[in-house]
C-alpha cells in the first residue's frame, strides 16, 4: 500500500510541473519509416519535458524487450507472435513487390504472392515481422522461400532490387519514391494478408505510468477520432 501511494505521489508530481519522464520505445522499421516521425515530433512539442529512447528492432526482439521490461512500448506488425502482450491497433499498411525495371514481372500490375516465389528475393532480417509474414505466406501455399540476400535496411533492399539482384516485399509507402524516380516497378499483391495491421504492444495495460499512457493515447488519436 505504501509503495502504491509513493508511486501515485511520484506520478502526480509529474503533472505539477508538466508531464515529464523517459519512455523507452522499440519499433519496427516499417513503423519508423512510415508513421512514427511526425507523430513523435507532435508528441514532444506537446510534452517537451518527456524524453524518448527509440530503438529500431526486429519484431521478435521488440516482443522480447517489452516482455522483459527493457522497453515500455513496442510497435510492430501483428503477424509476429505477441506471446501474451497486450496489443492495440495502430496503423495499417499495404505490402507490394518491388521489382527491377527489366524484370519479367515489371509489366504486371498485380500478382499472387505464390507466383512470385518462382523468383529470387532480396529478403528482410530473419527476425523481422515482415519475414515472419513472408514465411507464413509461403508455407500456406505449400512452397518455400529462400532469399538469395537478406539485409536489415529497407533502403538497402530497394537499392539491391534496383541493381537487379532480386525482388522484394515491402510497404508500398517505402517503394513509392523509388518507383516515382523510375528506378524500380511496383507490383501489387492480390493476397488479403498484404493489408497489414501494425500494433502497439505493452506488458500490462492497467499499470502504465502516465507518460507511457499519454504517448499511446497520442499515437492512437487518429483511430479514436475516425
Amino acid at each position: 500500500m505504501l509503495q502504491l501511494m509513493e508511486r501515485m505521489r511520484g506520478e502526480l508530481s509529474e503533472y505539477a510541473g508538466g508531464l515529464k519522464g523517459v519512455i523507452r520505445l522499440h519499433a519496427s522499421t516499417s513503423a519508423l519509416v512510415e508513421f512514427l516521425p511526425p507523430e513523435l515530433h507532435a508528441f514532444l512539442k506537446r510534452y517537451p519535458m518527456i524524453r524518448l529512447q527509440i530503438e529500431e528492432r526486429t519484431g521478435a526482439a521488440i516482443v522480447r524487450a517489452v516482455a522483459d521490461g527493457t522497453a515500455d512500448i513496442g510497435i510492430l506488425g501483428n503477424h509476429t507472435p505477441l506471446r501474451g502482450l497486450a496489443a492495440l491497433p495502430y496503423h495499417s499498411d499495404r505490402l507490394a513487390l518491388g521489382v527491377p525495371k527489366t524484370h519479367a514481372l515489371a509489366r504486371r500490375k498485380t500478382i499472387q504472392f505464390s507466383e512470385a516465389l518462382a523468383f529470387d528475393f532480396v529478403g528482410p532480417h530473419a527476425e523481422s515481422s515482415l519475414w515472419t509474414l513472408m514465411m507464413q505466406a509461403a508455407q500456406s501455399s505449400g512452397k518455400q522461400i529462400e532469399p538469395s540476400i537478406q539485409v536489415s535496411s529497407f533502403e538497402c533492399m530497394c537499392l539491391l532490387v534496383e541493381a537487379g539482384l532480386g525482388i522484394a516485399l515491402l510497404p508500398e509507402r517505402v517503394l513509392a519514391p523509388h518507383a516515382e524516380s523510375g528506378h524500380l516497378a511496383v507490383v501489387r499483391l492480390k493476397d488479403a494478408w498484404a493489408e497489414r495491421q501494425i500494433v502497439i504492444v505493452v506488458r500490462d495495460m492497467d499499470n502504465m505510468p502516465f507518460t507511457t499512457r499519454a504517448l499511446i493515447e497520442h499515437l492512437r488519436e487518429p483511430i479514436a477520432s475516425a
